[in-house]
C-alpha cells in the first residue's frame, strides 16, 4: 500500500464493491495523506491529499454516498466530489469536531452523533447544521440510515435511537444490554445489527422493536 509510514486505520467505507475509501489515524509525511482510496475492491490502495493550506487531521469517521461523492469527519467535515482527487472542508462548524461518526443516506443530507447525546442534521451537503432533540445525555458513538426518513444511533449503556421522520423525533429503543455499543448497520428498515463490549451482537429483524443475540 502507498505510504508505508500510516500510524494506524479508524475508518472504512465503500460506494459499491469496487470503490472505497480508508481514513488514518495520522502519518509520517507531514502532508495531509491520512485518506486512501481503492478501485479494485481493496487489493491495491493509494494515498490521497487534503487541502495542503488546512491539512486534514486524522480521520474519525468516513461516508462514501457514490464513487465520487464522500466525506470526512476530521476537525470539521471535508468533502470531495471527484471521486477523491481532491479534498476540500465543507464545513468547520465547531460542533463537528466533538462528533464522532457521520452518515450520508444521499449526497445533500447527513447526520453526525458524539458526545452527551449530541446529533447534527444537514440538508445541504454539510455546509450548515442543525441540533436535534435526542432525548439522552449519553454519548453517541454511531449513526445509520437507510434512507433520508429511517436511521439508528448507538452508544454507551446500551443505548440505541431510532428515527422514522428524519429525526424530527428520535425513540429510545429496548436494547437488553447495559453495554456500550460500538457498531450499527441496517441492510433495510427491518434487518440490522449493533455490536459493542463484551461480545456484545445484537439482532433485528422489525426495526428495532425487538433484538435478539448475544448481550
Amino acid at each position: 500500500m502507498a505510504g508505508a509510514g500510516w500510524a494506524g486505520w479508524g475508518s472504512l467505507a465503500f460506494a459499491n464493491d469496487q470503490v472505497g475509501w480508508i481514513g488514518g489515524t495520522g502519518d509520517d509525511f507531514g502532508d495531509g495523506r491520512v485518506i486512501a482510496q481503492t478501485l479494485d475492491g481493496g487489493l491495491t490502495w493509494q494515498a490521497q491529499i487534503a487541502d495542503e493550506t488546512t491539512p486534514l487531521g486524522a480521520v474519525a469517521s468516513l461516508a462514501a454516498h457514490t464513487s465520487t461523492i464522500a466525506y470526512a469527519l476530521s476537525n470539521g467535515l471535508w468533502s470531495t466530489a471527484d471521486g477523491g482527487a481532491t479534498w476540500a472542508p465543507a464545513s468547520q462548524t465547531s460542533g463537528l469536531r466533538r462528533t464522532w461518526d457521520l452518515c450520508f443516506p444521499t449526497p445533500s443530507v447527513g447526520w453526525t452523533v458524539g458526545p452527551h447525546g449530541t446529533i447534527l442534521k444537514t440538508q445541504d451537503g454539510g455546509q450548515h447544521w442543525t441540533a436535534q432533540q435526542s432525548g439522552t445525555t449519553r454519548g453517541l458513538h454511531k449513526v445509520d440510515f437507510v434512507n433520508s426518513s429511517r436511521g439508528w444511533a448507538v452508544g454507551v449503556a446500551g443505548t440505541i435511537l431510532r428515527t422514522r421522520d428524519g429525526g424530527a423525533h428520535w425513540t429510545k429503543l429496548r436494547s437488553g444490554t447495559t453495554k456500550t455499543l460500538w457498531a450499527v448497520d441496517f441492510i433495510d428498515a427491518s434487518h440490522g445489527w449493533v455490536a459493542g463490549d463484551s461480545g456484545a451482537l445484537l439482532r433485528t429483524t422489525n426495526g428495532g422493536r425487538n433484538w435478539s443475540g448475544s448481550r
